[in-house]
């Protein structure tokens, strides 16, 4: 007797569990939860007219949306740069800020 052999469709024949944008979501949403979380560690480093909730509010709008790890990085270094150099103070100072770091690598 000889057995059928049923054969498998292999990587590429398989669905995919979650569409892209449910991807793309999570990451827009961690990137969020990291720009929250960075500037709660660093509550103290902040401008004294500024609170939490406005700096979060603020880089949330502008700093740009992640679509994969390496952007949510790339936010995690942005967020960092901009508490650093203060420049969410003023928004002249935020937008050049915005302007040199898009055109920076961040390695």
């Amino acid at each position: 007797m000889v057995k059928s052999r049923r054969k498998g469709n292999g990587m590429f024949g398989k669905t995919r569990k979650h569409s892209l944008n449910v991807s793309v979501d999570k990451y827009e949403n961690d990137g969020w939860k990291v720009i929250l979380a960075i500037i709660k560690d660093r509550e103290l480093d902040l401008d004294e007219a500024w609170s939490v909730k406005q700096v979060d509010t603020l880089l949330s709008k502008w700093v740009d949306t992640p679509r994969n790890i390496d952007e949510l990085m790339r936010v995690e270094k942005w967020t960092n740069l901009i508490i650093d150099h203060k420049s969410y103070t003023t928004t002249t100072k935020f937008k050049s800020m915005l302007h040199k770091l898009k055109h920076m690598a961040l390695c």
